[in-house]
């Protein structure tokens, strides 16, 4: 998307691009190909919004899924066993059907990696995540969160 190539040319990170912007495979194995070079990716995936702006629930949980079988499945699947990823996985920001516009509702947010403890979690929701370790974080405190759940800190 625009405005994430945007901030990252400012950030000197390197576009990898895609052909296709819901090209979930594509993604998936571009990712897995630059994982062991560098120490940080970040994954635009737009699909779910499109959908909450049509408002379309069915539509929006269908691509949900098909993220969830078309691009983690063949990254995780790629990833081999020397690489030990820290995974962020969340939104930046809520668009429910029933507005069809983004709202300032809670997403969640999953840290997943074999370097840091699980709680228990059981499913990737709103109500899931409030529920869980990390509670609920303003947006600007993921990554300091992320960091501290590694034992590492920002200073």
């Amino acid at each position: 998307m625009p405005v994430e190539i945007g901030i990252s040319r400012i950030l000197g990170m390197k576009v990898l691009p895609v052909t296709e912007t819901n090209d979930y495979r594509a993604k998936a194995s571009i990712i897995s190909d630059n994982f062991p070079s560098t120490d940080c990716i970040y994954v635009h995936l737009k699909g779910p919004d499109e959908f909450g702006h049509d408002g379309d629930p069915l539509g929006k949980k269908k691509s949900i899924e098909d993220i969830d079988r078309s691009f983690f499945g063949p990254l995780l699947d790629k990833l081999n066993a020397d690489v030990d990823p820290f995974v962020i996985i969340s939104a930046d920001h809520s668009t429910p059907c029933v507005k069809k516009a983004h709202s300032a509702d809670p997403v969640p947010v999953l840290f997943s990696g074999s370097r840091i403890k699980k709680d228990g979690s059981k499913r990737f929701t709103e109500k899931y995540g409030a529920a869980g370790s990390l509670g609920r974080l303003m947006g600007s405190c993921v990554l300091s969160a992320a960091l501290e759940s590694l034992n590492q800190h920002l200073c």
